[in-house]
């Protein structure tokens, strides 16, 4: 965050897991993920941690770059949510909000 546009960090961490690195707090790490792709406004190193946060959920649709970013985040965290116990509709949820880049 404050480095790319988007939400890069997401991508990292689910990646990372999904390629063998568990040995971390899930449960928290879902939920800095989460707290970043809810709520706008929400602060990384005093950076917005996904800036027009609150168009994307209202309208679907930002800047080409951001779009993409988004929407590869709420995918890798979707995936990352079904790995997790008792994160069923964040998934679903998340997988549905995925295929916004198609918006643009």
């Amino acid at each position: 965050t404050g480095i790319m546009q988007g939400d890069p960090t997401t991508l990292l961490v689910a990646n990372a897991y999904a390629f063998g690195a568990k040995n971390f707090d899930t449960k928290k790490a879902l939920e800095v993920m989460r707290r970043g792709a809810e709520v706008p406004g929400t602060l990384s190193q005093q950076t917005l941690t996904r800036p027009y946060l609150q168009q994307y959920m209202d309208k679907g649709y930002i800047s080409a770059s951001m779009q993409l970013e988004y929407a590869s985040a709420d995918f890798a965290m979707a995936k990352f949510a079904s790995q997790t116990p008792g994160n069923n509709a964040l998934y679903y949820n998340l997988l549905q909000r995925s295929p916004s880049w198609k918006n643009i």
